[in-house]
């Protein structure tokens, strides 16, 4: 196997900073580091259809860190190739505040998932993402 070309390193380890720095140290100055002033994220608004902006995703974030605040994102993988990565993850939290559609169940929830990112200009411009929503709904309690 050929090791990775600069660049590619590059995108994996921005996209493996970017997790541990926003997500799991609650950074939120950090944001301004990883993601570019027109980013846009598709996948993960309440109508999966609709991508959101920089804005939507600032809400979207604290919302689900509200939500479950001890959460944790595990990267599992980390594929990129040129401007481009996919990281596999997973994340484990306990549902502590209401949102998802009821209120905070206390109950622990472990779910995957996979984000794909473009990097222009050392930013995230675009951002793909995809978990179970059927599972989270499941483990903490608001689905059968």
């Amino acid at each position: 196997m050929e090791d990775p070309t600069p660049m590619q390193s590059q995108v994996a380890d921005f996209a493996h900073a970017y997790f541990l720095e926003v997500w799991n140290e609650r950074n939120d100055a950090a944001m301004e580091r990883y993601l570019a002033p027109d980013f846009v994220e598709h996948g993960i608004s309440e109508i999966d259809a609709i991508p959101m902006d920089l804005a939507d995703f600032r809400r979207f974030r604290r919302r689900f860190l509200d939500t479950f605040p001890d959460c944790v994102f595990h990267i599992e993988d980390i594929v990129s190739e040129g401007d481009s990565a996919c990281i596999r993850f997973r994340v484990d939290g306990t549902h502590l505040g209401d949102a998802f559609g009821g209120p905070a169940t206390g109950n622990r929830m472990s779910i995957t998932g996979l984000t794909f990112v473009k990097v222009r200009n050392g930013k995230f411009v675009e951002s793909w993402d995809n978990y179970d929503k059927l599972q989270l709904m499941r483990q903490i309690g608001l689905v059968a």
